[in-house]
């Protein structure tokens, strides 16, 4: 394995009562963003790769907290009834303003990628238009509409799919 120094970038911080909270000047690169693989933010998702070899669905808790993603996972192995190993993660990821933080799709691939999924809120003037063109069902939170089958779908799900 081969270990690269973290590139080092500087901006402006401002820590005025009335603004957000400082970003950090440092800009992580190569082994300081394990687990994370990749990032993917679009009009109708931001989405999280994560490694997370050697957890299984039960040894991984991925939840919202206000506008925090928290993920958590433990996982014990007994090689040796003297020694047994652990390893933990624990990692949290700011969500963006546009996502519906009720509508979340994680799973697991058999490589043992974690993909976390928050969909985008759905605004519109005309709910109606929305759920004819877009065959979209579900309730009204506020002109925010959510797929019935992605809402607090929290529990992390094997995946098929080769990751």
């Amino acid at each position: 394995m081969i270990l690269r120094e973290p590139t080092l970038t500087t901006q402006a911080m401002s820590c005025s009562p009335s603004e957000k909270s400082p970003v950090s000047p440092v800009t992580p690169q190569g082994f300081w963003d394990w687990p994370l693989k990749a990032v993917h933010n679009d009009s109708e998702k931001f989405e999280l790769r994560l490694d997370a070899q050697p957890y299984t669905p039960k040894e991984i808790e991925v939840k919202v907290v206000g506008r925090l993603l928290d993920i958590h996972a433990d996982h014990k192995s007994s090689q040796s009834p003297k020694a047994p190993v652990t390893s933990s993660l624990n990692r949290s990821f700011e969500l963006p303003d546009d996502v519906n933080e009720h509508a979340i799709r994680t799973r697991l691939s058999p490589r043992g990628t974690l993909v976390i999924t928050v969909f985008k809120k759905l605004c519109t003037t005309n709910p109606r238009i929305l759920l004819q063109d877009n065959a979209w069902m579900g309730t009204s939170n506020g002109g925010v509409f959510a797929h019935p089958g992605l809402l607090d779908s929290f529990p992390v799900q094997r995946s098929f799919d080769d990751e």
